[in-house]
């Protein structure tokens, strides 16, 4: 089912990362980092762009959020992967929400996603 806009609507009960699409994430975080609504179009594709994934790393460190971001070649890989880490920084740094995916804007995402999934 799609929403006014033409993305697809969702729930707030948790997807895996390996089965939310990536306008799904985007329409999710949009939501949790903004109050207000993002007017006639569809939300900022973070998920797939670095510039506005970056956006995500910023607005989660106004919230008190640390990031490690690493690029990775397993061994025996042909191609890099991503390995991102996000923590609540309190008076010590929380547990980290580790995520991996072979786009670092959507592991930003996805790691941003699993931290304020904790939240609640």
């Amino acid at each position: 089912m799609l929403d006014t806009e033409g993305a697809a609507m969702t729930t707030d009960e948790p997807k895996s990362p390996d089965t939310i699409t990536n306008r799904e994430l985007d329409v999710w975080l949009h939501k949790r980092l903004n109050d207000s609504p993002w007017g006639a179009g569809l939300p900022p594709c973070r998920s797939t762009n670095m510039l506005w994934a970056w956006d995500v790393v910023e607005k989660m460190r106004e919230r008190g959020y640390c990031w490690g971001i690493t690029e990775c070649l397993p061994s025996g890989a042909k191609d890099t992967v991503w390995q991102v880490r996000c923590a609540k920084w309190k008076d010590e740094i929380g547990d980290w929400h580790t995520q991996v995916d072979n786009s670092a804007p959507r592991a930003i995402c996805l790691a941003a996603k699993a931290a304020l999934e904790s939240e609640t």
